[in-house]
């Protein structure tokens, strides 16, 4: 696996986080003030897979700390989705829920303190969520 996040880690303002990025961290092109994430350039590999990474922030504000990196699959097809969750499970192995809720399917592991969740929007989007552990992310 390749990724383009390295340099942030949990618990870092949205300011520090740009700061170590050199300038890979930033807002989404053509967006006018702030959003709640950064655009990462570079995206990450996981096997076989591209992906665009977000950074997303428990706010807008420059001191908003990193909560969640979202790694989106550009071509977001049920069976691509599919095939990414068949890979996931094989590379992290038993999961510890498996959920449709609606239009949501997602498949949620705990690796280390972190939980890595695949969710997928059927037919909007495919994303591996990953997240920290509740009191690292304030």
């Amino acid at each position: 696996m390749t990724n383009g996040w390295s340099f942030a880690h949990w618990g870092m303002t949205r300011s520090e986080v740009r700061a170590a990025s050199g300038g890979q961290a930033h807002s989404p092109a053509g967006l006018v003030g702030e959003d709640d994430y950064d655009t990462v350039d570079g995206g990450a590999v996981v096997g076989p897979y591209e992906f665009t990474v977000n950074l997303q922030y428990a706010g807008a504000a420059a001191d908003s700390r990193l909560d969640t990196i979202l790694l989106l699959l550009p071509t977001a097809d049920d069976k691509r989705c599919g095939a990414l969750r068949t890979y996931m499970i094989k590379r992290l192995g038993p999961h510890h829920t498996d959920g449709v809720n609606g239009m949501y399917v997602t498949t949620e592991w705990k690796v280390g303190k972190n939980q890595i969740t695949v969710q997928q929007m059927r037919g909007i989007n495919c994303e591996i969520r990953i997240e920290p552990p509740e009191q690292d992310a304030s």
